[in-house]
């Protein structure tokens, strides 16, 4: 994925929302830093339903934390970040 892809939506200071494609077919992810070995951003595939809650919460901390909890596991990528 190369991070110039995302339309950058929301900010969190945990990480920040991208959009990718339009309004019928818009995918969104939360993209941030990995605490890995390696210092890499990472991207989690989100459900519309799931940046309502980010964004109504203003960032929330338990409510960002909780989304992410269930995507760990499934996380879509490394970040381009060059």
């Amino acid at each position: 994925m190369d991070k110039s892809s995302f339309k950058r939506i929301y900010e969190t200071k945990y990480g920040w929302i991208g959009r990718i494609g339009g309004k019928e077919y818009e995918t969104f992810y939360f993209i941030t830093v990995s605490q890995g070995i390696v210092s890499k951003e990472i991207a989690f595939r989100l459900t519309k339903l799931d940046v309502e809650k980010i964004i109504t919460s203003n960032g929330d901390s338990s409510v960002v934390g909780s989304i992410l909890e269930k995507l760990i596991s499934g996380y879509a990528g490394y970040i381009d970040v060059e």
